[in-house]
């Protein structure tokens, strides 16, 4: 008998130590990848999948840029190409950072500080990658929500008795080895149906839970860092308590990070219910503190943000740091495109506008690029303080656009109605920054132009608009704006263009020449100019 216990002994030992061995040179491997991620993240940008339904967590629609002027902007493809952030939790607090338009110089000094402690600041970004793994759209519920626990108090007693169960066993192995055996086996069995059936219960969100325990480890390593960054990591003291009834409810024996394929964590779980007795312990603690976890969650995310924003303001070339004026003032000298400056292929552009501006250009000349490169980097300067370019001025104001106005079957709405929608939110708030393409331009001609070209008055009385438009007739009816354009050349039976911004309006027009060049019979192209030229000229007769 003895012999047998001691042989049961040195099994148990073993499987143990193998166990821990494996789990430990696991642990080390992926501990040495994380930081070397963290250490090329300031000279290669890593490649991820975004999820903006997750991404988009901390956003409340109150903030200042609105949904109409982030998508006009193609803010989400600025956005992919511009984050450095470590984890979602930057991710998201970016992400509303962005729509905000709240920066202060405090950040440039943390950015400032960041870049030049690079590696204090992959310390903590291997941090974010080994705990901040928590993109999980449940999870953010359960932050957002909370979790009901009705359905799992009747389980209480199956599972203290089944999470006990491999233990029993071990008594039963020196009476009846086959008998244990098989015990253990219906055990384990058991245990992996009442992990699902919870998991089903609780709409999967028992790893969520696991999360907030990740959120307490996190905060417990940042805050052994002795980075400053503005107070951000100080704050973290704040949160000493709810860390601490956290680790009481859940525990400090085990807490899963790293890899999926986590051989300890799935056979001890298989065991001992891990993830159920976790789940039943904290789910009314986490529902009574959801608001102090929340917080501490934004609290990480901006640490996270910060390291993202100045990995990648390291990283940019043309940049400068933005300078603001009360004065409806902007002076932009070579300011790209980001977007196309990511793709490399921006034309960058100098400009002084001190009046409001119309924009006109042929088809395809950069007016809708311009408008979205002025556009991307008032938000940027706004919200980030700087710009991509050599020297931004600018005052700090709300931004409205009406750019890509889509009409809507689902609720019964025309472009046109869907631009005027778009459009009187800018008559609602005044003192802003007002950026419009081709106003008005799903109705008639004479309607599109009456409506503009009063609507564009009324609002250059109430702040600054730049707009795009083929009516060259506003150009010379619209008083009290500066008129700017984009131009091609024709060579050879093909379009170029330049996009460089010149005074004036523009002269030339090359909608019939793309009919042509797209071989439309020389009767169309013929008949089309002959009444182009007329129509221009009895529009002089009325302007």
């Amino acid at each position: 008998m003895e012999q047998e216990f001691l042989m049961l002994l040195i099994l148990i030992s073993g499987i143990i130590l193998a166990m821990y061995l494996y789990n430990f040179y696991q642990s080390q491997t992926y501990d040495k990848a994380l930081n070397q991620i963290a250490k090329d993240s300031w000279n290669k940008k890593r490649e991820i999948k975004r999820n903006f339904k997750t991404i988009n967590f901390l956003i409340d629609n109150k903030e200042k840029v609105d949904s109409i002027s982030w998508n006009d902007l193609e803010m989400d493809k600025f956005f992919s190409y511009f984050d450095r952030s470590f984890s979602i939790l930057g991710r998201q607090a970016l992400y509303k950072k962005l729509h905000e338009l709240n920066y202060n110089q405090e950040e440039k000094n943390i950015r400032d500080e960041i870049i030049n402690n690079k590696d204090k600041a992959s310390k903590l970004g291997k941090l974010f990658l080994k705990y901040g793994r928590l993109d999980r759209e449940d999870f953010f519920d359960l932050l957002k929500n909370g979790t009901d626990a009705s359905k799992i108090l009747p389980l209480k007693i199956p599972i203290y008795l089944l999470s006990i169960g491999p233990l029993m066993s071990i008594p039963i192995f020196f009476i009846n080895k086959g008998f244990a055996i098989m015990f253990l086996f219906a055990i384990v069995l058991t245990n992996i149906f009442l992990n699902m059936k919870i998991e089903d219960l609780v709409a999967g969100k028992t790893k969520s839970f696991s999360y907030i325990r990740n959120l307490v480890s996190l905060r417990e390593q940042i805050l052994k860092s002795d980075l400053k960054m503005g107070g951000l990591i100080e704050n973290l003291k704040n949160y000493e308590q709810v860390s601490k009834q956290i680790k009481s409810k859940m525990g400090k024996f085990y807490v899963k990070t790293g890899s999926d394929s986590d051989i300890a964590y799935i056979i001890l779980n298989s065991l001992f219910l891990f993830k159920a007795r976790l789940l039943y312990k904290t789910t009314k603690l986490i529902n009574e503190k959801i608001n102090e976890i929340n917080e501490l969650y934004k609290s990480l995310a901006k640490i996270d943000m910060e390291l993202g924003i100045a990995i990648a303001y390291e990283d940019l070339k043309d940049k400068c740091i933005v300078e603001f004026t009360d004065k409806y003032e902007f002076i932009g000298e070579k300011i790209h495109n980001p977007i196309l400056y990511y793709r490399g292929n921006s034309v960058a552009n100098s400009f002084d506008f001190k009046e409001s501006i119309l924009l006109t250009g042929s088809n395809a000349s950069g007016k809708s690029t311009f408008l979205r490169t002025f556009g991307i980097n008032l938000i940027l300067a706004m919200s980030l303080g700087f710009a991509f370019g050599e020297k931004f001025t600018l005052p700090k104001k709300n931004i409205y656009s009406a750019i890509d106005i889509k009409d809507s079957i689902e609720s019964g709405k025309s472009y046109f109605m869907a631009e005027t929608s778009a459009i009187k939110r800018m008559i609602d708030n005044e003192d802003g920054i007002y950026i419009l393409d081709e106003i008005f331009k799903g109705t008639n001609t004479i309607d599109r132009i009456s409506a503009a070209l009063f609507t564009l008055k009324y609002l250059s009385k109430r702040g600054f608009v730049i707009a795009a438009t083929h009516d060259i007739e506003l150009t010379r009816l619209a008083e009290g704006f500066k008129n700017y354009h984009f131009e091609e050349n024709i060579k050879d039976g093909d379009i170029f263009f330049d996009y460089k911004l010149k005074e004036d309006y523009a002269k030339t027009r090359n909608a019939i020449e793309i009919l042509k060049i797209n071989d439309y019979p020389e009767e169309i192209v013929k008949a089309a100019k002959e009444f182009s030229l007329n129509l221009e000229k009895e529009k002089e007769k009325i302007i």
